[in-house]
């Protein structure tokens, strides 16, 4: 299969986009796979295929680089927003639809996206620990020593605790530093850590 494509980022968070035009392309689980493996295939975070559709400018498919559909991702929408855009299906401001719904894309004079995200309902609080589903579960552990932390280790043993097995969970550690915020993040469908988060940061804001 020969599939056409190209390679975007927000902030070290990378994607493989794919524009479905007329139903060009059916990619299976394992297509999905292998194309984000990062030493066999392209390699990426995840997989994204933008569509037409009447209800928005445009429909955006996030996929996880386990090959399977994820849920909302804040920085693939922007950088599918900044690719609907290079293939001029919108100009700077767009409606499209994702996992979550509608959003609101916008791209601003110093070519930065901004995209409008759902609001907030889901908050849970347990022993300090925060869960906020942002359009994507998030499991928010406040921690004193984030750059000690093995974020593999713990991320992967929380995800697949017996509260979180059989959903998943995306895991972040977090670290208050006068009026900063110092984050790690372990995503689910990467199945490790990530760079860069764009639901998770609306997370962490709340």
């Amino acid at each position: 299969m020969q599939l056409k494509f190209s390679k975007y980022h927000g902030t070290g968070n990378d994607f493989i986009m794919v524009y479905n035009h007329n139903d060009s392309y059916c990619l299976s689980q394992s297509d999905v796979k292998k194309i984000c493996d990062r030493r066999y295939g392209v390699g990426a975070d995840g997989l994204i295929v933008i569509e037409k559709t009447l209800d928005a400018d445009f429909k955006m498919m996030y996929y996880n680089s386990d090959g399977f559909l994820g849920s909302m991702c804040g920085n693939g929408a922007r950088c599918a927003v900044s690719f609907a855009k290079e293939l001029e299906l919108i100009q700077n401001q767009c409606e499209f639809l994702a996992y979550d719904g509608m959003h609101k894309g916008l791209i601003l004079e110093n070519g930065l996206v901004s995209i409008e995200m759902v609001d907030v309902y889901l908050i849970e609080v347990q022993n300090n620990i925060w869960k906020i589903d942002t359009g994507s579960p998030h499991l928010i552990c406040f921690r004193d020593n984030v750059l000690e932390i093995d974020v593999k280790q713990e991320g992967t043993s929380i995800r697949n605790s017996s509260n979180y097995i059989e959903d998943g969970i995306n895991v972040n550690f977090l670290q208050l530093t006068k009026n900063e915020l110092f984050i790690r993040a372990y995503e689910r469908g990467v199945e490790g850590g990530t760079l860069s988060w764009g639901n998770g940061s609306y997370a962490f804001a709340i």
